[in-house]
């Protein structure tokens, strides 16, 4: 009985449906061994490998880096594909890490572009897996010098500011929270930058100080803009794009005011109700514009006038007829154009000068002090210029002319020399030109 089971079960084993199985599993078998070993040579192209270039011994020894891909147009990002032959499954299995592409440096001595012959290795894992012929081999790299250069800021644009019409506020100079920018690149790149501006887009009508973002501008030695490169690194930044530089421009927007400039004259002693209106004279530039905050303009210039400063008739003469003034202005206000000094003349047109012989004689010598003490003029005589109106100056008379000395502070005994001043006692147009001393004695 039990002989007959196993040969039943036996049996089995030769059945059309299990040689049908056996078979199909056999070819398979012999498929895969066919495909792995005998297969003819297949190619395949592998995409986006990196190329290398390594400079570190260049940069080290020579100061050189590779700034720029120039050729083939297929390699310019730095990528190649790379064509294999080999067995289909080797090839199947393999991708862009298990491919190192290298370019050959060992020819670079100096600036300029070089032919960089390619390597491309497989790894030693896929022993039948070779690189064909219609591989590129050869990249066109730029090897330059970098420099690393500060620049300042020296302009600042605006597009489309303006204050409305008929008003009296302005746009004064703008200024900007970047005032200098370091930039690293190659030395052509470098070089070829000359300024370096921002520029902010406003475009409307201002009424009060305002802020706005503002962008980086570069420009080269005529003036035209130079556009930046990715081989162009921002205070040591290579990441960073000069389009990703934050800036700020503070536009101000101020009170303007025309006002005239004016002097005042004076004299250490005159006769009584001396007529200094009378006295004419011209300044240049007659008038300007000021500007500053609506408080400062309005509290500064109530009466439309810019005083430039004092000067003493006294040093006014036929040969001393010309003066300077540098502009004073509060703090926060100054002048729209470009005026650093004022010029008065003094034309003194129908003006003579004539010198008279003065003696305490016939003149009256005072001497101003404080009570209690006693002065008395050492000094007997002075020649003394007078200047005025020609009719006038020839009715002038020595005798009415004064000297007074002032000795009021002064705590000392004794003759001492101090300053004189002789004036024309009963004339309104006449003063006395130059400086005099006299010699006094206190007691």
């Amino acid at each position: 009985m039990k002989k007959n089971k196993f040969k039943i079960s036996f049996d089995v084993l030769f059945t059309k449906r299990v040689l049908v199985i056996l078979s199909i599993i056999s070819a398979i078998v012999l498929w895969a061994v066919v495909l792995v070993n005998v297969s003819p040579a297949e190619t395949k192209v592998i995409s986006n490998v990196p190329i290398i270039i390594d400079t570190e011994a260049l940069t080290s020894a020579l100061g050189l880096e590779a700034v720029e891909i120039v050729g083939p147009q297929s390699l310019i990002t730095k990528h190649i594909d790379v064509e294999l032959s080999g067995r289909r499954y080797a090839l199947s299995q393999i991708t862009a890490e298990d491919i190192t592409v290298t370019a050959q440096v060992s020819g670079v001595s100096q600036r300029g572009i070089y032919p960089l012959a390619l390597s491309i290795i497989v790894d030693s894992s896929f022993p039948d897996i070779a690189t064909t012929a219609n591989n590129s081999q050869y990249i066109s790299v730029r090897f330059d010098l970098m420099k690393e250069v500060t620049f300042q800021i020296e302009k600042i644009q605006l597009t489309g500011a303006k204050t409305a019409k008929n008003s009296d506020m302005i746009i004064d100079a703008p200024f900007s929270d970047l005032k200098a920018i370091t930039l690293r690149g190659p030395e052509l790149d470098i070089d070829a930058i000359a300024s370096v501006a921002v520029v902010a887009d406003v475009n409307q009508t201002l009424s009060e100080t305002s802020e706005f973002a503002g962008k980086i501008i570069l420009y080269d030695k005529d003036g035209n803009e130079v556009a930046p490169t990715s081989r162009l690194s921002v205070e040591g930044n290579q990441q960073t794009a000069l389009s990703d530089i934050p800036v700020q421009i503070t536009v101000p927007v101020k009170k303007a005011k025309q006002v005239n400039a004016s002097i005042s004259l004076k004299a250490k002693y005159t006769a009584e109700n001396f007529n200094f209106a009378g006295i004419s004279y011209s300044i240049s530039p007659k008038s300007v514009t000021v500007k500053g905050e609506p408080a400062e303009i309005d509290a500064g210039f109530t009466t439309d006038q810019l005083l430039l400063g004092e000067i003493d008739l006294s040093t006014v003469g036929k040969k001393s007829r010309k003066f300077t003034f540098t502009p004073s202005l509060t703090t926060g206000t100054s002048i729209v154009e470009d005026v650093r000094e004022f010029t008065v003349n003094f034309p003194l047109k129908g003006y003579s000068e004539k010198t008279f012989v003065v003696t305490s004689a016939t003149s009256d010598f005072s001497v101003l002090k404080e009570e209690g003490k006693n002065a008395v003029f050492d000094t007997k005589q002075f020649e003394v210029t007078v200047v005025g109106p020609t009719a006038d100056v020839n009715k002038i008379k020595a005798e009415s002319i004064a000297v007074v000395a002032d000795i009021s502070g002064m705590d000392v005994t004794g003759k001492c020399s101090v300053p004189a001043y002789p004036y024309v006692k009963n004339s309104t147009t006449c003063w006395v030109y130059g400086s005099y001393m006299a010699d006094v004695v206190i007691s």
